[in-house]
């Protein structure tokens, strides 16, 4: 069992180390190993503490008073503008798999409904199977898809959109 909340500037070192964990987990096999060091680089503990002093829209999962992953949404970005946009959901790899993303994603809908927002989008890598899975299985279905550059790599991303 977990709970949802929001994220303080006490989890900076924690978010840090779910977000490296995570996306080395996801992505090692799919973006070149310079190119992933350079964006794990990029979210350090400083990072984060400056993202957690000016963002409010970053929720975390605890389960048995440990924080297990990090969710961040806000106002849907591009030119579909509308509804919101679930930024990043990420969960330690050992934390998979037990309903705690789950947790974060309806979390997050919860949060936008309560600003009104109306429809939700998530981008995912078309090679990270398993977040789509994930998305597809709460109902996500593909809307669009655009090239992303990351270093030197292009790689595809699938929007998942629920409602308008």
């Amino acid at each position: 069992q977990g709970r949802v909340r929001i994220a303080g500037e006490e989890d900076s070192e924690r978010l840090a180390q779910i977000f490296r964990l995570s996306w080395l987990n996801a992505y090692r096999a799919i973006i070149p190993a310079h190119d992933l060091d350079l964006i794990l680089i990029k979210r350090c503990i400083n990072w984060w503490q400056r993202a957690l002093k000016s963002e409010r829209n970053i929720v975390v999962v605890e389960t048995d008073g440990i924080v297990a992953g990090y969710a961040m949404f806000g106002t849907a970005r591009g030119p579909k503008r509308t509804g919101g946009e679930i930024f990043e959901l990420y969960l330690l790899p050992e934390y998979q798999g037990h309903g705690l993303g789950e947790l974060l994603f309806e979390g997050c809908r919860a949060r936008m409904d309560a600003f009104g927002w109306d429809g939700l989008v998530v981008w995912a890598l078309r090679e990270n199977t398993p977040a789509l899975d994930f998305y597809r299985r709460r109902g996500g279905r593909i809307s669009e898809r655009r090239w992303e550059r990351m270093g030197n790599t292009a790689l595809l991303k699938l929007a998942l959109r629920w409602g308008s």
